[in-house]
């Protein structure tokens, strides 16, 4: 609620655009349906886009793990998306920056569909999913665990986002269990790759730290390695010619040349 009606991040102005263009263009496709949508074009672009288990149909298309979620299937399907998008997304690309902030929308919606495949597997479902329910309802949850700060309206009320966050999981949950509601099950794991991602980026960051820390320690090492066969090389020319060198020892004098080179280009 407080951040008004803010133009959207760029990213998040990208993704915008990116849904309400494949609304466009399947509402105004060809003959044939989906089960429980009803855009008239979704048979014939859903059978390229949309994700569902059919036999090795997404062995052989995986691509479909990216595309499904930016489908919908009706105007309030991705009116609701479309508002979590524009107001969640925003302040967590502020907060990570658009590349980190485009990793975490997608992949929240690619282990949503992969919950939702496994479960297919697992109960003989082939109904297709569309949507971006599970990367919006991620990206609830990240701000939910960031920023716990923040009102949102939920139906008409305005309540604490954590609340919210954790009472959606709690039907979802319920609704799985009960119903085995398949597309909950995409949303409840949209929330909890947000969860895990949040909660382990502290370890993955000091992981990171440590990998960079020893790759610069071999580079340095590579480096005085370099200085110290040049400097032989070098002295052998000085006292006795540069015909004196043997192969080895120019391509050794090359190799240590050109990973100099590289190393000021890295330094600008």
């Amino acid at each position: 609620m407080g951040m008004g009606f803010a133009p959207p991040t760029p990213m998040v102005k990208y993704l915008l655009i990116a849904n309400i263009a494949m609304f466009v263009i399947t509402a105004l496709g060809g003959a044939g349906r989906i089960p429980g949508y009803y855009h008239p074009g979704m048979n014939t672009i859903g059978s390229f886009l949309a994700l569902s288990y059919q036999g090795a149909d997404t062995l052989l298309m995986p691509w479909k793990l990216i595309t499904y979620q930016f489908l919908h299937g009706n105007v309030m399907h991705i009116l609701f998306n479309m508002l979590g998008l524009y107001f969640f997304g925003p302040p967590l690309e502020r907060y990570w920056g658009s590349k980190q902030f485009t990793f975490f929308y997608l992949l929240c919606g690619v282990v949503g569909g992969l919950a939702y495949l496994v479960l297919s597997v697992l109960l003989g479902n082939i109904s297709p999913i569309i949507g971006a329910s599970g990367a919006v309802l991620g990206l609830l949850t990240a701000c939910a665990i960031l920023f716990p700060q923040m009102i949102i309206i939920l139906l008409i009320f305005p309540v604490p986002i954590r609340f919210a966050a954790i009472l959606l999981a709690g039907i979802y949950s319920l609704n799985v269990l009960s119903t085995r509601d398949l597309a909950d099950a995409c949303h409840l794991a949209g929330m909890v790759t947000a969860f895990v991602y949040i909660k382990g980026m502290p370890i993955w960051q000091e992981a990171r730290r440590k990998n960079d820390y020893v790759r610069r320690e071999k580079l340095m090492q590579q480096e005085r390695d370099d200085k110290r066969k040049v400097d032989q090389i070098l002295e052998k020319v000085h006292q006795h010619g540069i015909q004196s060198l043997t192969w080895h020892e120019k391509r050794v004098l090359r190799d240590a040349t050109e990973r100099q080179k590289e190393r000021d280009r890295q330094n600008g």
